[in-house]
């Protein structure tokens, strides 16, 4: 994204902790993207949707056993993935 819009950044901290960057982003002290997955209303953080044509695409995959037992989570996380197709 930077590099498209020609921005170079300063990184001055990196962590791979959500709940921390949300933390961190609810106290103004920085900015993050994130999923909407990882967003939740008790969040309370201001979101702003990257709608302009051009934006970057992620792929994500699942692979799992046929067989395998799921929790309540993880069946959440594979109906929000099949509904994003």
């Amino acid at each position: 994204m930077n590099h498209s819009a020609g921005v170079r950044q300063r990184v001055v901290f990196r962590s791979d902790d959500v709940s921390l960057i949300k933390t961190m982003v609810h106290q103004d002290v920085g900015i993050a993207l994130l999923t909407d997955l990882a967003v939740t209303p008790e969040d309370h953080l201001q979101l702003i949707r990257l709608t302009d044509p051009g934006q970057p695409l992620f792929t994500v995959s699942l692979v799992r056993r046929q067989n395998q037992l799921t929790t309540p989570m993880q069946r959440k996380v594979m109906r929000a993935l099949i509904q994003a197709e």
